[in-house]
């Protein structure tokens, strides 16, 4: 379970939502509910709600939307864990010695990240018209 620590100068802000291309809106309201019936978000009245981001999936968006968080002002005040990222020519130098590699569907793996419910309300997302909680 991941906690987010936040320096003692955070003040919570409901940041301005990005505006949604009139063209993405029906895939960006599928896309939350999907994760609303999956359970990975919730609704949410956090005093604390950082704007969505739609990145098109594949050429041209053919594959979907992805949403993203935009957790800039978050990240302004938060601090780093210690457990470090892993340096990427170990982990090839690894996996290049092996006879079977295989992978996990990781295609949503944001949302496999389980943010401890206890912890102030700094997760939050939200758009136009809703704010929401990773669950």
């Amino acid at each position: 379970m991941h906690s987010i620590h936040v320096t003692p100068e955070f003040k919570p802000k409901r940041l301005k939502a990005y505006k949604v291309p009139e063209l993405l809106k029906p895939e960006v309201a599928r896309e939350i509910q999907e994760l609303l019936d999956l359970g990975f978000i919730q609704p949410s009245n956090s005093e604390m709600a950082s704007p969505i981001v739609c990145i098109l999936k594949g050429h041209r968006g053919e594959n979907g939307v992805r949403l993203c968080c935009d957790y800039r002002y978050l990240n302004k005040f938060t601090r780093g864990d210690s457990f470090p990222t892993p340096d990427i020519t170990d982990v090839i130098h690894k996996v290049g010695k092996a006879f079977w590699v295989s992978s996990w569907d990781t295609s949503s793996g944001y949302w496999q990240l389980m943010v401890n419910p206890k912890q102030p309300l700094v997760d939050c997302i939200r758009n136009r018209f809703w704010s929401l909680r990773m669950a």
